[in-house]
């Protein structure tokens, strides 16, 4: 999502609140092995905006509940909500939900200092970008794709949506004593408390249970939400790995401190 995206606010093109602002999706290496989140795809935005200090834009994963990287090889419910700031205050929102999961949210962005500044374009296309080059074919496959200026919601059905069972931890599509197994295994480091408490309401039921009932944003003219379904496939790359995305494995509240940090890519 943009405006005016041609003058400002890409390859290096720095927004001052005035020529242009976006607010792209970004996805970055697989996590290599012996980290619990190993073979995962972290994913998040690379934004351009006024209050942005160096050439490029600042890119960030989304963190809250680690739901921000991805199996490969599954569907996944990505919605993203955006409000424009308005000019001369900080007050513009970012928010991102994963299969009905608050994933990331902010709201303090300054995305312009002037009114006639818009949400004037949305995109839908992926590359790969930097100087360097992918070392094998990679493969993403996005379905379902709905823009709005009110909540959406994610959908029912196939090929993904509410029945995504989150304490499903073992993926069979139903929730047992093998998914309580995989929490003790991952407890500490990919699972916390909160994927317990998913796993005791879900157990025995097989029913995900999401719901969006408390995250409906109020009109707003200035408003776009995004929803679709994203299917990552990309295969495990041994190209070099950026550990700051991941390190050896902080806490879920460490890991809030990673947030905007600047890359010259």
């Amino acid at each position: 999502m943009a405006g005016r995206y041609g003058a400002a606010g890409w390859g290096g093109r720095k927004s001052d609140g005035t020529n242009g602002w976006s607010a792209r999706g970004m996805f970055r290496t697989t996590i290599p092995a012996g980290n619990p989140l190993e073979d995962r795809v972290p994913i998040g935005n690379y934004v351009y905006h006024a209050d942005m200090e160096g050439q490029y834009g600042n890119e960030f994963v989304w963190q809250d509940g680690l739901l921000g990287f991805l199996e490969k090889d599954r569907w996944y419910s990505v919605e993203q909500r955006l409000v424009l700031n308005t000019p001369g205050l900080n007050d513009g929102i970012l928010e991102t939900w994963i299969d009905g999961r608050l994933a990331y949210r902010e709201t303090d962005w300054n995305w312009r200092t002037v009114d006639d500044l818009k949400i004037e374009e949305v995109w839908l296309n992926v590359y790969h970008g930097g100087l360097g080059t992918p070392d094998t074919d990679i493969q993403m496959y996005i379905d379902n794709l709905v823009i709005a200026s009110s909540y959406i919601g994610p959908m029912t059905g196939a090929p993904c949506g509410p029945e995504t069972h989150t304490g499903d931890f073992d993926n069979d599509n139903d929730v047992d004593g093998a998914d309580f197994l995989k929490w003790q295994q991952g407890f500490g480091g990919i699972y916390n408390a909160t994927h317990l408490t998913d796993w005791l309401d879900q157990y025995g039921s097989g029913v995900g249970g999401i719901s969006a009932g408390n995250v409906v944003p109020e009109p707003n003219s200035y408003l776009l939400m995004m929803l679709g379904c994203l299917l990552v496939m990309q295969r495990t790359r041994s190209a070099e790995v950026d550990r700051t995305i991941a390190p050896p494995f902080p806490s879920p509240t460490g890991m809030t401190g990673m947030l905007k940090n600047n890359y010259a890519e």
